[in-house]
């Protein structure tokens, strides 16, 4: 895999694509973050725009814990909402996270938020806004809605299901909402393990 993701580097270097391909395998396959990060940066030579390369530096920065700088990528990315809304939505949720566990709770809020509004159709966005609710805020109400937001947005995927049942059991004590969403879960997938 990696002589052929080189290989399309090689024919198209001009294409950040290959170059953020490659490391993204680099990370998720080799585990070589050192090297995801130079074909990051390699990417954004050739397309200083090219948003998922700057969340890329950003998740490397993060991980090792200079936040500061994960959260001057993200913000790299943010101002390029309008013209790629959902990656820029992606730059927000990872911000969000920092606030959250540096307990700015109310920038992380505003972050979850505008994740949001600019990837309103994306499930997952209220899902991880759910989470911070339920842990940070404590707010089930807030949490409830949007678990559910999720489900009406994409009532076919089982994790919504499977995330609004794991709530209402650990959060709402109701196990019977609970296992009525764990068994819708497994409507739609009987093999799904959780």
């Amino acid at each position: 895999a990696l002589i052929d993701y080189s290989k399309a580097i090689e024919l198209a270097p001009n294409d950040p694509r290959n170059w953020y391909n490659r490391a993204y395998f680099y990370k998720y396959y080799l585990g070589d973050d050192e090297a995801a990060l130079s074909d990051y940066q390699n990417a954004l030579k050739v397309d200083p725009e090219f948003v998922t390369a700057i969340t890329g530096i950003g998740v490397y920065y993060q991980n090792k814990g200079e936040l500061q700088t994960a959260i001057e990528q993200y913000e790299k990315g943010m101002t390029l909402e309008k013209s790629n809304p959902e990656a820029a939505a992606f730059c927000y949720y990872n911000r969000a996270s920092i606030y959250s566990e540096q307990n700015k709770l109310q920038e992380a809020e505003n972050d979850y938020t505008k994740a949001i509004e600019l990837d309103p159709n994306n499930p997952n966005r209220y899902d991880q806004r759910a989470q911070f609710y339920a842990d940070y805020l404590k707010d089930y109400d807030k949490a409830f809605k949007d678990y559910s937001k999720a489900i009406e947005i994409d009532p076919e995927n089982p994790d919504n299901w499977y995330a609004r049942g794991k709530f209402s059991s650990i959060y709402n004590g109701d196990d019977n909402l609970a296992l009525k969403d764990f068994n819708k879960a497994l409507d739609i997938d009987l093999g799904h393990a959780n």
